[in-house]
């Protein structure tokens, strides 16, 4: 029997550490999950989730195999007991901001200074 046949949907192995990245765009926030041997990290853009969401949250990751199956089985709530916990936290410094317009004006300016004086010195 193939490993196909035991399984039509087999689900990868855990890696060491993974990290995934979902916006919310009506409670304008970002939420970046971690997945390491520590248990799973949870970190928000604002302070926007309320319990019974963060809830409802970590049940849909485990569901969608983002995280393990074991943490859908229990709520975040502090009365929750599990082996390895899910944490909450508020925490921006991981969100890499795009350069700002001005920057990349300002960039495409100095490249075009430098070619239009090389081309004067060669003219």
């Amino acid at each position: 029997m193939s490993s196909w046949e035991k399984n039509p949907f087999p689900v990868p192995p855990l890696s060491r550490h993974r990290r995934y990245e979902f916006a919310f765009a009506h409670l304008d926030t970002l939420v970046q999950v971690e997945v390491g041997a520590e248990g799973v990290v949870i970190r928000t853009s604002r302070d926007s989730f309320s319990a019974r969401r963060k809830d409802a949250f970590v049940r849909e990751l485990a569901a969608e195999g983002f995280i393990p199956e074991e943490y859908g089985m229990l709520g975040s709530s502090p009365t929750a007991v599990r082996a390895q916990p899910v944490r909450w936290m508020v925490d921006i410094s991981w969100i890499e901001l795009p350069p700002s317009p001005y920057a990349t004006i300002q960039g495409a300016f100095r490249r075009l200074g430098r070619r239009l004086r090389s081309f004067w010195r060669r003219h």
